[in-house]
């Protein structure tokens, strides 16, 4: 199997997997020798480890610097936090992403951020509440039970 068909499988297993996020090398390196399944990164901390503030500060080609670095560097699949695009065109959204599977990118998540699109919608808050998978809320009771009675978070990892 691909990375590619690891990652969708991770996603269609019955019980959740956790995902590590990344923000160089050495912590993907960390992730994958300790026995996690897949990598994510994390937007705000590449950003912050490159003198940046989160937020699409980073100039995309630095990012893609890191991506590719810490794709030549792990085995396992990589998942990329894309912010909202790095882009308002839709055009140039295509060739980063493009980029992004040509270094070895199995996953993208991107940011539903149009904060003016919104307010123009009359859209008045906007709620950061949890966001958990139905799956998850499946099995988080006998996780949280195991995690008690083991006194561990082993079960988690």
């Amino acid at each position: 199997m691909n990375n590619y068909e690891i990652f969708l499988q991770l996603h269609q297993q019955p019980t959740p997997f956790i995902i590590a996020n990344a923000w160089n090398v050495k912590s993907a390196s960390r992730i994958e020798e300790n026995g996690y399944k897949a990598i994510a990164t994390s937007s705000s901390a590449i950003a912050n480890s490159l003198g940046y503030e989160d937020g699409e500060k980073i100039p995309f080609s630095e990012l893609l610097f890191v991506i590719r670095r810490i794709s030549a560097c792990t085995s396992i699949p990589l998942s990329v936090d894309l912010e909202r695009g790095y882009t308002n065109d839709l055009a140039e959204l295509n060739d980063n992403i493009r980029q992004l599977i040509e270094a070895g990118v199995v996953g993208i998540n991107l940011e539903d951020a149009a904060v003016k699109t919104l307010a123009e919608c009359g859209v008045k808050r906007i709620s950061m509440a949890v966001f958990l998978y139905n799956a998850t809320y499946k099995h988080l009771d006998t996780l949280v039970k195991k995690v008690n009675a083991e006194q561990s978070f082993t079960s988690l990892f």
